[in-house]
């Protein structure tokens, strides 16, 4: 636009109402502009929402409801053993445990050669008095039998080995001839 079309749009009015046309246009586009960029923002947000409640919970987040749900497992199991049948029922296991362990030393109990005094029938209560040199032969007894079965097993080794380098020094011959003849044949 020159400048003389400039000033006659001046002087008339026409060139004001041209600018604030123009503006109240450039004002509706922006308008218009930041209600689409505003909407767009709020359905980015709902996409990452979405993908962080589909997304694995990262090991800090998984160990931490690990941990609460440990911890409500643990006052769970604590409030159930209030009941009178869990009472019961952990009674039973503690005595399954005393008998089984009980029966544990009366095996090893048997199976060792010992003086057995009973000093009280009525409680039945019975103390062993081994002697320390029952025990001292029956140590020297079981190393001896270790040294034997570690001589076996040595033996064995030792076969093992021998027959190896048998094998050995066999093939070393059978391929020595090869060569040998394989020169003969060549030089020939």
């Amino acid at each position: 636009m020159s400048d003389l079309q400039r000033m006659r749009m001046t002087a008339s009015g026409e060139y004001e109402r041209h600018q604030e046309a123009a503006q109240l246009e450039q004002m509706t586009a922006k308008a218009e502009a930041s209600t689409k960029a505003q909407a767009r923002k709020v359905h980015m947000r709902r996409l990452e929402e979405d993908r962080l409640l589909a997304v694995l919970p990262s090991a800090l987040e998984a160990e931490k409801a690990q941990a609460k749900a440990r911890v409500l497992n643990d006052a769970d199991k604590k409030l159930s053993e209030e009941l009178d049948d869990v009472k019961n029922m952990n009674q039973m296991c503690l005595y399954a445990k005393v008998v089984t362990i009980r029966d544990a030393q009366v095996c090893a109990f048997s199976t060792h050669e010992h003086t057995i005094d009973v000093l009280d029938p009525a409680h039945a209560v019975v103390f062993c008095c081994c002697s320390p040199v029952n025990e001292k032969k029956n140590i020297e007894k079981e190393r001896q039998e270790e040294e034997r079965r570690l001589d076996t097993i040595m033996e064995i080794e030792r076969l093992k080995a021998l027959t190896m380098y048998e094998e050995r020094e066999r093939r070393r011959a059978v391929d020595n001839k090869l060569g040998a003849q394989v020169t003969a044949l060549t030089s020939t």
